[in-house]
């Protein structure tokens, strides 16, 4: 068994973001000496987590982030916990950083984990999220965070297409979470209005009793779809 020394990432409330490997060691005594020293040293809020030497942590895999043609969708049925869509602005690194609209949906599975995807529309091009905890907070204040980004890439679902826009993920229905692409998609496309409605109908519901509506950019897909035929 080995254990993994983490630095935790959390939000203005407190609730972990993203979970950081500092270092692997081989024993608990070992783990506990460098969480110590870390926290005393970087004041940094630090855990350590149990793992067998046979499996990689989440953080050392998926190094350039989850290929969506090999994810494997979780068996049984997916409940919609809660649904958040917001903007962040945008603002100035070593150069110009693009705003972005922002969706995000927890979701509940029938072994009672949880589990969050996320869309972030980056001037009309769709960046996908499956996370373990909620990153909406990093995504809608990215030039807080700006430090944490490549961790944050670990999580990002990566299309084969290049460029890649929303027409690559209506033409792979078969793909895992298709369904919860078009939830996405359809959410940070509407007004305010409409994303609200839709959080009202959905929440505590699974998602195969949700009919989803299209998005303006679906509606778009299938009609340049039929003029093709």
């Amino acid at each position: 068994m080995r254990h993994a020394v983490i630095r935790n990432i959390t939000d203005s409330e407190g609730n972990i973001m993203l979970e950081i490997v500092e270092k692997i060691c081989a024993s608990t005594e070992e783990a506990v000496i460098e969480a110590g020293r870390r926290e005393a040293e970087e004041h940094e809020i630090i855990s350590i987590k149990s793992i067998p030497d046979d499996m990689l942590f989440p953080a050392e895999d998926h190094q350039d982030g989850l290929k969506a043609e090999e994810l494997k969708e979780v068996p049984g049925r997916l409940m919609i916990e809660s649904v958040r869509c917001g903007i962040d602005e945008g603002g100035m690194a070593c150069g110009p950083v693009s705003g972005a609209v922002v969706g995000e949906v927890e979701i509940r599975t029938e072994d009672d984990e949880t589990f969050f995807m996320l869309l972030a529309d980056v001037e009309g091009i769709p960046h996908f999220y499956k996370t373990p905890h909620s990153t909406f907070e990093m995504h809608t204040n990215l030039m807080e965070y700006l430090d944490y980004t490549e961790e944050l890439k670990r999580y990002f679902i990566r299309f084969d297409e290049e460029p890649f826009g929303y027409s690559d993920i209506f033409d792979h229905p078969d793909y895992a979470y298709y369904q919860i692409y078009r939830f996405l998609i359809y959410l940070v496309g509407s007004s305010w209005e409409e994303t609200d409605a839709f959080e009202h109908e959905v929440v505590g519901k699974y998602l195969d009793e949700i009919e989803i509506p299209m998005s303006e950019d679906e509606e778009e897909y299938l009609e340049e779809q039929g003029d093709d035929e």
